[in-house]
């Protein structure tokens, strides 16, 4: 589990991270309307944890690891991710980009995407958190999966990965 909660505080901090850089560049105010694509550029960031989560652990285990062991490693980390959802949602939204959701919402509705009712529902710390949990969870799973599939490794195998 040490190994999980590792990799999941660095996800957590690279969240966090990844937040700041998105409000000083303007993403939460005058570039708002260029969140949505951008924002998705974390996924980059965020294979790149998982994968080396995993990796290390096939390195710890003497360079191998089986599909199974693989796919818990990343379990656990997506476990850690998961609850730190709560802390990074109000932390992104109360002190790295308080005015996150006011602008958010305006700009919303000025741009005809939502009702002022709509907006108001959705863009909710409350509503983000359920929506980080029930995200990161699904993701957390597809790409412990994925990242299983790739890394793992008999011993005698060889692997393109073996850095």
């Amino acid at each position: 589990m040490k190994h999980a909660i590792k990799w999941g505080l660095i996800f957590t901090l690279a969240t966090l991270l990844w937040m700041a850089f998105e409000r000083a560049i303007g993403l939460h105010d005058n570039l708002i309307s260029q969140h949505a694509a951008y924002t998705n550029l974390f996924a980059i960031p965020a294979v790149t944890i998982f994968f080396r989560a995993i990796y290390t652990k096939r390195r710890d285990n003497g360079g191998y690891i089986s599909f199974k062991d693989a796919f818990i490693a990343g379990l656990l980390v997506t476990l850690v991710v998961t609850i730190m959802v709560i802390p990074v949602t109000l932390i992104s939204h109360t002190l790295i980009s308080p005015h996150y959701f006011t602008n958010i919402k305006a700009y919303s509705i000025q741009s005809g995407q939502m009702t002022a009712a709509e907006a108001e529902n959705y863009f909710s710390i409350r509503n983000y958190t359920i929506v980080g949990i029930i995200g990161g969870m699904i993701l957390g799973i597809v790409t412990s999966a994925f990242m299983a599939l790739i890394l793992q490794k008999k011993p005698g195998e060889k692997s393109p990965l073996d850095l």
